[in-house]
């Protein structure tokens, strides 16, 4: 073996200096550095995930089976009374909308009723038409009347500041006569007290001060007197303007109402002719029946002119589908299942990921068990989304009934309840 000394010993100085360079420094130990930075990031996402536990909301799904009932509705149109046919519309299989005329039939209930229109009808339009007139001539003279009172209001209210003005400058001319006279008559006192003046003279003062109170007086009271009497006729007249008024108010109220009553009996003689008859158009003494909706002619009478009580005028298949979802729940999940709550329907042969889904609401439960011991439940459908046209009654699937919704961490929570209550 080679002695190792000897070589470095034989070796020059720049050859052993250059063994060794500044970069060639051993590496330090990072593993406290890495478990630092393992813990910092592990409670980082602790943390993030303790909060999206608490704010992600997840909803708590219960599923059913259930089958796709209802489907296209029929209209069949029959009464439990012998109609008369005047005229037909449509065909058997003929496409129809709406509103569109089916058939003209008449019978002598029909009559009637058309005839209570007719007269109801009648009254308002002649209410309107001529009562109308009548009643914005008597308008007219009310109105009359009640301007006339407020011009003679107002002839008073100007009489009464004419008098109060006059009446002030008079009684003002007297009080400074009397004071004028009193002040005379203080200086005659004086000098008939000092026997500077005779008796008859002072007797004269004396009389012609009272004369002057005595006047001032007389003024004061008739002024008194006098705008009391103005003032009660206005007052006269601001009773009868109110009266008057109400009696307009009270004359434009009785019209309004009487129009709107002959406008109720009208509508009710209507109402009762499309409740009996259901949507119709009056032509003459008969009615004719229109289409309630958008679909085409199963079934046409064959009868010419009369058609017997109780047999079939037209029947209607509707194009409107009208679908609901029934399921039936175990007696362990009803109690989870309430009204208005929303459920996602799935159907058997037709992929959710390429067809997609209905929407649905729970609209009723059972109260009670059918012959099985199941609870039955009835969804309405609201958004048929792709699969409209696709589905037919009877098609099964799985019904995802939203039963609760509540946080991440509330379901963990119950879960470790439930655990630790049942160890």
């Amino acid at each position: 073996m080679p002695n190792t000394n000897n070589t470095l010993a034989n070796l020059q100085e720049h050859q052993y200096k250059d063994l060794y360079h500044e970069d060639d420094v051993p590496l330090n130990n990072i593993g406290k550095k890495i478990a630092k930075l393992l813990i910092v990031y592990g409670i980082v996402i602790t943390l993030i995930s303790i909060v999206i536990s608490c704010v992600v909301i997840v909803p708590n799904e219960l599923d059913l089976t259930f089958e796709l009932r209802g489907g296209r509705t029929e209209n069949i149109i029959q009464f439990q009374e012998d109609l008369y046919v005047k005229q037909t519309y449509v065909t058997v299989a003929q496409p129809i909308k709406k509103g569109q005329p089916l058939v003209t039939i008449s019978s002598p209930r029909i009559v009637g009723l058309i005839a209570d229109i007719n007269e109801k009808a009648s009254a308002l339009h002649f209410y309107v038409s001529q009562q109308e007139k009548a009643n914005h001539q008597e308008t007219l003279m009310i109105q009359t009347k009640i301007k006339g009172t407020n011009n003679n209001l107002s002839r008073l209210r100007a009489e009464l500041a004419v008098l109060k003005t006059s009446a002030e400058h008079e009684i003002g001319n007297l009080t400074n006569q009397v004071k004028n006279i009193e002040g005379q008559h203080n200086r005659i006192t004086k000098l008939y007290k000092n026997g500077a003046i005779a008796a008859l003279e002072y007797d004269v003062s004396l009389k012609s001060l009272q004369e002057a109170k005595y006047k001032l007086i007389a003024e004061e009271e008739n002024y008194n007197i006098e705008q009391a009497t103005l003032r009660s006729r206005i007052e006269v007249l601001q009773n009868e303007l109110a009266n008057t008024k109400q009696e307009l108010e009270s004359f434009i109220s009785n019209s309004t109402v009487k129009q709107a009553n002959l406008e109720e009996q009208l509508e009710l003689s209507k109402n009762r002719l499309a409740l009996l008859y259901g949507a119709t158009r009056i032509n003459g003494n008969a009615i004719t029946l229109l289409s309630e909706a958008d679909g085409h002619v199963t079934l046409l009478t064959e009868s010419e002119i009369k058609v017997p009580s109780g047999q079939i005028l037209v029947r209607v298949q509707t194009d409107t589908q009208s679908y609901y979802a029934y399921a039936l729940a175990e007696p362990k999940d009803i109690g989870l299942i309430g009204n208005n709550i929303l459920a996602v329907l799935k159907f058997e042969g037709l992929p959710h990921y390429y067809y997609g889904t209905m929407k649905a609401e729970v609209v009723s439960t059972s109260e009670s068990p059918d012959a099985s011991g199941k609870y039955p439940v009835r969804m309405n459908i609201h958004d048929q989304g792709q699969l409209a046209n696709k589905v037919r009654k009877g098609m099964r699937g799985t019904a995802s009934v939203v039963i609760e919704e509540r946080p991440i961490i509330g379901y963990l929570l119950r879960a470790f309840l439930e655990k630790t209550t049942f160890e």
